[in-house]
């Protein structure tokens, strides 16, 4: 399944479920729509035959990490250094590709990021990447916490584990 593939059901999502300016809100209430959001915890790993540097290096470097998973990623802005904690990446199409920043970067062992714009129907979105070593190469998992509509996460908690899966791979492969 290719990445416009599972992204084009929410974009639909999203835009159909944008408020227009006459839309009625009271102030000082929850919305209905955060009254219906679920937290939705995932955590798909991989082993991959490659020491723990290697793989945390291509983790760590946001267009490397795009190319070797086959998504439309790319460094956009810069932290204090590159690809370090304040560095915004795209995943998507530029105008409506959802912009990560990077939280936090541990040396060989984790790279904690949140989707900062064009999340969609996704809110509070943390995640992480995490190596460890394991049996003579490398563990990658990959840790997803965040909140959506209910009846999309029911779909988000099948759905998101075998789209991850097929990203851990093709980053196995790349080595």
């Amino acid at each position: 399944m290719s990445y416009s593939g599972w992204l084009s059901p929410i974009i639909g999502v999203f835009h159909a479920g944008m408020r227009t300016r006459s839309s009625p809100r009271i102030l000082g209430s929850k919305s209905s729509l955060e009254s219906k959001l679920s937290k939705v915890h995932i955590t798909v790993s991989q082993p991959i035959n490659a020491p723990i540097e290697r793989v945390f290096d291509l983790i760590k470097d946001s267009n490397a990490l795009g190319k070797a998973a086959g998504l439309p990623m790319k460094r956009i802005r810069d932290g204090a250094e590159p690809d370090g904690p304040g560095t915004v990446r795209r995943v998507g199409p530029p105008v409506i590709g959802a912009e990560e920043t990077i939280l936090d970067v541990v040396p060989n062992e984790v790279v904690r990021y949140t989707i900062s714009r064009n999340g969609g129907p996704i809110r509070n979105y943390q995640a992480e990447m995490r190596v460890c070593e394991r049996d003579g190469g490398t563990e990658l998992a990959w840790v997803m916490n965040f909140e959506m509509l209910w009846p999309l996460s029911a779909v988000a908690q099948r759905a998101v584990p075998l789209v991850a899966g097929q990203v851990l791979r093709k980053v196995a492969k790349h080595f």
